[in-house]
């Protein structure tokens, strides 16, 4: 069994671990856009069959179906976080590796960093993978840990909040919160400097659409059908369901979570609105006006004195057209729209954010918030910000 490598990475907000077997499960998932994909010598790459995933010794991934340039190639995949790992695990020197055609490795090299050269002379072409991801590392490594909790003693990951007072909870959690929505509206304004508003708004939807399941897939359809050539085309959902190069992962999904459903209620918003981006930046442009008198209160009462119900209705009346409602169309509001709101008309819209119904709620963390008391029903009601407060401690915890 190989020795699992571990890089601390600094994130936007403080290091993140990260281990080679996450890298290797984001290339077996193909979780990152294949879009422009391309070697450091400036060839095209196209990836037909990831491998099978190989947790014994020798190369990464066994089997690998690859297109470089006009060339299909059939071989082995290794995986490092830096170039110079090559030559640092002794594979130059271990003909085992004389398979390999093709090295990933997540960060770019450096101009001396030495080249990944088998035992046998050859240089295998190398795919940097960091400007692919679909996301920062650090929601990569939430998505990791979530999925260990179920594994661990929640008493002893959130034990520094469980030894909070109630109120202390709160403010810790408040502290947590910002780090997320710091980076969530910090990446909204590179997306946005990158392709402009409308299309912002239209990738990101899709994308959190797509679940954590299907994301990628559904970024791959945003990426290679643009907002004014998906309304111009009258598409159906199938139609774009066949043309996701990456493949969905619909096993053990509810119907109601389904790709061709999501993509439908998209079309749907479309057609009823095509330019609902436009509306969208006015509704945040009357967001703004009363953000700035907003004053920190109690989640129930900023609900009430915001009248936020009226302004979810608002949301889903007329700007989503009544296609999408329920936790996930508030999941949609806290992950996309408010962010984008927030990095578009330069204002902070952190309250909104916070105070937000909490929308889609991982089951692992369905018993933490009974066991702290940070909610309480007529004052404290589970919102998005507590929901974001309780995943960053997770993710920081479970480094």
């Amino acid at each position: 069994m190989k020795e699992a490598a571990i890089e601390e990475i600094q994130g936007i907000y403080g290091p993140v671990s990260i281990s080679e077997k996450l890298l290797q499960k984001i290339w077996l998932q193909m979780d990152f856009s294949q879009h422009s994909l391309g070697t450091l010598d400036n060839q095209s790459l196209r990836i037909l069959q990831p491998g099978k995933w190989n947790l014994l010794e020798g190369p990464d991934f066994k089997g690998c179906l690859i297109e470089i340039g006009d060339k299909r190639l059939h071989g082995d995949v290794e995986m490092h976080f830096y170039q110079r790992d090559w030559r640092n695990h002794g594979h130059n020197t271990n003909p085992e590796f004389d398979s390999v055609i093709l090295h990933v490795v997540l960060f770019e090299p450096g101009i001396a960093e030495p080249k990944a050269v088998r035992s046998d002379g050859q240089i295998p072409p190398t795919l940097v993978l960091l400007p692919h991801l679909r996301q920062d590392l650090e929601e990569y490594a939430l998505e990791e840990a979530l999925l260990s909790l179920e594994k661990r003693d929640r008493v002893n990951l959130f034990e520094p909040l469980l030894e909070k007072s109630n109120d202390e909870g709160r403010e810790y959690l408040v502290e947590k919160s910002r780090l997320r929505w710091q980076r969530k509206t910090q990446s909204c304004v590179h997306l946005i400097a990158k392709c402009g508003w409308a299309e912002a708004c239209h990738r990101s939807t899709l994308e959190v659409l797509g679940y954590k399941r299907n994301r990628a897939p559904m970024i791959e359809i945003s990426q290679k059908f643009p907002l004014p050539k998906m309304v111009a085309a009258g598409k159906s959902a199938d139609y774009y369901f066949d043309r996701v190069e990456l493949g969905w992962k619909t096993m053990g999904l509810r119907p109601a979570n389904h790709p061709r459903l999501r993509l439908r209620q998209y079309l749907g918003i479309l057609k009823s609105n095509p330019d609902w981006p436009t509306d969208l930046a006015r509704f945040g442009d009357e967001l703004k006006k009363i953000a700035s008198s907003e004053r920190s209160f109690q989640t129930a009462q900023f609900r009430r004195t915001m009248q936020m119900k009226n302004w979810k209705n608002r949301i889903f009346n007329s700007i989503l057209c009544e296609n999408l409602s329920g936790a996930r169309l508030d999941t949609l509001v806290c992950d996309a729209f408010i962010p984008l709101l927030a990095a578009e008309v330069g204002d902070d819209l952190f309250n909104w954010w916070f105070h937000w119904y909490p929308g889609d709620f991982p089951a692992s963390l369905s018993g933490l918030f009974n066991q702290c008391h940070v909610t309480e029903r007529n004052t404290w009601p589970l919102g998005n910000g507590l929901k974001q407060g309780a995943l960053q401690v997770c993710l920081e915890n479970l480094r």
